[in-house]
């Protein structure tokens, strides 16, 4: 329900017949830290649908709308014809997952809060940092909040999955075009497809994708799924948690075998979890039941990948020797190898990511806490098991991550995502080179488009309408593109 707010937090409406100039009212708790002035030019506004002319009041409001971070709005003077133009929206927060370099060369990722509705973005950012919204999740129709990672696809789209929202509140699976076209594919039914989906598809040598929900499914535990480029779903598997194990939170990768091989963070022989194999046509096999002090436990987003030489690779995300995580190889056939239990403080602790092979052989990654400062480290570890840490997070470079690095083939570097921190305590973007030079590049929310207006809005003569925001300067904003935001130079 809109409400209006007192003039006494600067929500001022005008009519745009009226020519005289005014002043904007500023919130008292920034009186002391702004001195904003806007200027309100003489033009006289019609609309040309209306049988019968009338003033249109125009204003802004400085909190409210879906992000509580103020609105655009009309009404007319008699009253009626209110309608909210614009909500301003921050760009986004917490990401969470991976970055993914496309063939445009823009990096392309996901946050798990934020942009119009409140439930996350799709954005793409070039190297330098440049990030645009592609998509502002709705929560009931293409999803809401994702907890991973996009993935292309030979078609040229780019496909992923929502943990919440759709038609059923359990999540959806989408492909989005480079330019923001946007489709949902399955809204997921919890008991028929299995729910809460929380980490990336993979496209398989098919030519179908393959992922893992946390939850549903005929034994409630989660499912193995199948979905088609065109979106006919199959379940290949609904896990059993004392055979199978249970509640898988990552994604699928494909071995030199054509099976997928996976984890799930319960269940199990020792209810600590599994690492599992299962072909295209559905045939599962456990390839190992976990033990926490041995092998480290309860993989959380902790994916597999096979390395150069044909082994797995991969963290968990608790136990070993001192119980923050294990980093470790697996052949083909099963054999399990332990390469670094984790210290916290020295290494850093409960990785929630997977690992990334560089051209130089060696592993990279980051971890979710600990290290010197205790907001996680970034670090490489050759195939044999040393582990050098390259930096120690601080909270302004951003912490817990709960991703991955992904390697630019460009410039040779890693990019990646830390969920809070930084300048915001939104999460940020970074930089990596092979030899440790850290560069914060985007700190979320990214204001670039301003937040929490404040004042008035003027409509001058070429038909946009001007304001200031808060944060972010001043803005345009243009009627044809529906109250598109543009931020103005100086």
């Amino acid at each position: 329900m809109m409400q209006h707010l007192p003039s006494s937090n600067g929500n001022n409406i005008f009519s745009a017949t009226n020519q005289k100039f005014k002043k904007s009212a500023l919130l008292s708790k920034y009186q002391q830290q702004y001195r904003l002035f806007l200027l309100v030019f003489s033009l006289n506004w019609c609309i040309g649908l209306a049988v019968q002319a009338q003033d249109v009041l125009v204003g802004l409001t400085s909190i409210g709308g879906s992000q509580n971070e103020g609105t655009a709005f009309t009404i007319k003077s008699d009253g009626s014809g209110f309608t909210v133009r614009h909500r301003f929206a921050i760009s986004g927060q917490i990401p969470y997952g991976d970055l993914i370099k496309n063939n445009d060369g823009y990096f392309y990722g996901m946050t798990s809060r934020g942009g119009a509705y409140g439930y996350g973005t799709i954005f793409k950012m070039t190297a330098n940092g440049t990030v645009t919204i592609l998509h502002s999740f709705n929560n009931t129709v293409s999803g809401a909040n994702p907890q991973g990672s996009l993935k292309k696809a030979s078609d040229g789209n780019l496909y992923g999955m929502t943990y919440k929202g759709g038609a059923y509140n359990y999540g959806t699976i989408f492909k989005i075009t480079p330019g923001g076209t946007l489709t949902v594919l399955r809204s997921l039914d919890y008991t028929n497809d299995g729910g809460y989906p929380y980490e990336n598809l993979i496209q398989a040598s098919d030519g179908n994708f393959y992922g893992l929900t946390l939850g549903g499914g005929s034994t409630g535990n989660g499912t193995i799924f199948k979905i088609t480029l065109g979106g006919d779903y199959t379940v290949l598997r609904s896990f059993v948690s004392a055979t199978d194990g249970a509640n898988p939170y990552g994604s699928l990768v494909q071995g030199a075998d054509g099976n997928l091989y996976g984890t799930t963070s319960v269940g199990g022989t020792n209810n600590q979890g599994t690492i599992f194999r299962i072909s295209l046509s559905g045939t599962f096999t456990v390839r190992r039941h976990l033990n926490y002090t041995t092998d480290g436990a309860f993989p959380t987003g902790n994916n597999l990948i096979v390395g150069a030489d044909g082994n797995f690779y991969g963290m968990m995300y608790q136990g070993g020797t001192f119980g923050y995580g294990t980093l470790f190889k697996m052949t083909p056939g099963g054999t399990y190898t332990v390469l670094k239990n984790l210290n916290y403080t020295a290494d850093g602790g409960y990785p929630k990511g997977s690992l990334v092979q560089n051209t130089d052989g060696n592993f990279y990654g980051i971890m979710q806490s600990g290290g010197s400062v205790g907001y996680g480290t970034l670090f490489k570890m050759t195939p044999g098991g040393t582990y050098t840490v390259l930096k120690n997070l601080a909270y302004t470079d951003g912490g817990n991550a709960q991703g991955s690095l992904v390697r630019n083939s460009t410039d040779g570097n890693f990019y990646g995502m830390t969920s809070f921190g930084g300048a915001t305590d939104g999460g940020t973007i970074f930089r990596l080179t092979p030899g440790g030079t850290f560069t914060r590049l985007v700190q979320f929310p990214e204001a670039s488009k301003g937040i929490r207006p404040i004042g008035n809005l003027i409509q001058a003569r070429d038909g946009n309408f001007y304001g200031t925001t808060l944060t972010g300067g001043l803005m345009k904003a243009v009627p044809s593109l529906s109250f598109a935001v543009v931020l103005l130079p100086g």
